[in-house]
């Protein structure tokens, strides 16, 4: 998975930080998980799981910091998660979401347990058509 550090990242890394956003950008090099599978599986949890993510228009990831983590994926990655978003569309409504990544494999597939996480960690705009 190609993760970026972005120009707002950049401001508020620091050069002790600096290490552990390259470590965490190399290991993520390792993952072969497309960014956009990520974000359809967040998509699909946003929408209750009854409906598959029919479309991914956008899909990108960044390094974050994420203040719940210390070192969750290499004793060396600090509090530095992968902040994956993007836009997509079920059958009637478009989403746009964004969610760190270490969120998005929490997901157990317990309907009420991931409408917890969604709702208490992530970023979720939803829109409807009506017919």
């Amino acid at each position: 998975m190609k993760v970026s550090i972005s120009k707002e990242s950049r401001k508020i890394i620091t050069l002790d930080e600096a290490p552990a956003a390259r470590k965490l950008v190399e290991l993520m090099k390792e993952d072969s998980t497309p960014i956009s599978e990520h974000v359809a599986r967040v998509i699909k949890a946003a929408a209750g799981w009854h409906e598959n993510c029919e479309e991914v228009y956008t899909a990108t990831a960044e390094i974050g910091k994420n203040s719940r983590l210390h070192d969750h994926y290499d004793s060396e990655t600090g509090c530095f998660d992968v902040w994956v978003s993007g836009a997509g569309r079920t059958y009637n409504e478009f989403y746009i979401v964004g969610a760190y990544l270490s969120d998005i494999w929490n997901f157990d597939g317990d309907e009420e347990h991931d409408k917890q996480i969604v709702r208490d960690f992530m970023y979720v705009r939803k829109f409807v058509e009506s017919r």
